[in-house]
């Protein structure tokens, strides 16, 4: 009988995340990160968007904030017309 490691049994990727951990990836510890409050209610809704996104939430608000950015830029020009 031979002795099987825990790699031979379940292999090397059936357990390993979809996304990277960002304080392990070396690119991702580079970026400086800010920290805010932001309404309990707002929280939950930024998480449900990243979780059915497959996204972290630090990415789903950086998209809304470049969302908002051409909206109110767009309308800006608009107006200015």
């Amino acid at each position: 009988m031979t002795n099987k490691g825990f790699k031979d049994i379940f292999g090397d990727n059936d357990n390993k995340p979809k996304k990277e951990n960002p304080f392990t990836n070396q690119k991702a510890q580079k970026q400086q990160y800010k920290s805010v409050r932001i309404y309990p209610e707002d929280f939950k809704e930024y998480r449900r968007l990243a979780f059915h996104q497959e996204k972290t939430i630090v990415e789903v608000i950086s998209e809304s904030l470049k969302l908002y950015k051409q909206k109110y830029e767009g309308e800006s020009e608009e107006t200015d017309k």
